[in-house]
């Protein structure tokens, strides 16, 4: 239970460093995003 609450925050972190690099380098999230779909694309 304290690994998943654990988790759970580190997640809520994550998710809440993400959103601050959204508003503050879109064209960056936005070539990482692309990146992402290019790599989940190679391996399937």
């Amino acid at each position: 239970m304290d690994l998943k609450n654990k988790s759970f925050r580190s997640h809520t972190a994550y998710t809440n460093a993400s959103k601050n690099d959204l508003l503050l380098y879109p064209s960056l999230v936005e070539a990482e995003r692309k990146f992402l779909q290019a790599f989940k694309m190679a391996l399937s």
